[in-house]
C-alpha cells in the first residue's frame, strides 16, 4: 500500500480545480485524492490492483458515495469520465531484480506504467474531458510528451512541487 506523501498531496490539491459528473482515480492508494474529488463530482470511482489499499481507503473516506474496485487500472469501467487522475509509479527502475516495488515502479524509463495507463484509459474518458497525471523529474517526459502527440493531445503544467532531489508536477491532457 502507498502511504501519502509530497506526490499525493500535491495531486490531491490539483484535483480541486475541476468538476464534473464523474472522476476515476487510477490507484487510489490511501483515498486522500478520493475525498477531494468527491466534493466537485457526482460521481467518484476507484481503482487499485492491491486490495490492502482499497481497504485503508475505504476506512479514511468519509463519504460513502465513493465506489472502489479492485482491478488493473479500469479494465472492467464501461463508462466515461470527466475527469482521470493517477499518481503512477513513476520512478525509473534500472535493476534487475525479479521483486519490482510496485507503487513507484514506473518502468525501465520512470514512463512506462503512464503509457500503459494511458493507452488503457482514453476509452474511458468524454470527449471533453481531461486527465491528470502526476511524474517526477526522474521519468522520461520526452518520450511521454511524443506520445501525447502521437495522441494528439494537449499537455500543460498544472501543479508542481521541488524537493530536495527531484521536482514532482502534475500535467493535464486534454484532447486538442
Amino acid at each position: 500500500m502507498y502511504i501519502p506523501a509530497e506526490d499525493s498531496y500535491l495531486l490531491a490539491e490539483a484535483v480541486k480545480e475541476y468538476s464534473g459528473k464523474r472522476a476515476l482515480e487510477i490507484g487510489v492508494g490511501s483515498g486522500i485524492v478520493l475525498e477531494e474529488l468527491q466534493k466537485n463530482f457526482e460521481l467518484v470511482v476507484g481503482t487499485d490492483i492491491q486490495l490492502q489499499s482499497l481497504g485503508y481507503a475505504r476506512l479514511n473516506i468519509r463519504s460513502r458515495n465513493i465506489l472502489t474496485i479492485c482491478c488493473n487500472m479500469s479494465a472492467p469501467i464501461r463508462t466515461k469520465f470527466d475527469l482521470i487522475v493517477s499518481n503512477p509509479p513513476y520512478l525509473p527502475n534500472l535493476s534487475t531484480k525479479i521483486q519490482k516495488d510496485l507503487p513507484v515502479d514506473g518502468g525501465l524509463t520512470g514512463i512506462e506504467w503512464s503509457i500503459k495507463f494511458l493507452e488503457l484509459t482514453l476509452p474511458k474518458l468524454e470527449p471533453t474531458g481531461k486527465i491528470l497525471l502526476l511524474l517526477s523529474s526522474f521519468s522520461n517526459i520526452e518520450k511521454l510528451n511524443h506520445f501525447v502527440q502521437k495522441l494528439k493531445f494537449a499537455k500543460k503544467e498544472v501543479n508542481q512541487r521541488k524537493l530536495f532531489y527531484e521536482t514532482i508536477k502534475v500535467f493535464e491532457l486534454s484532447r486538442i
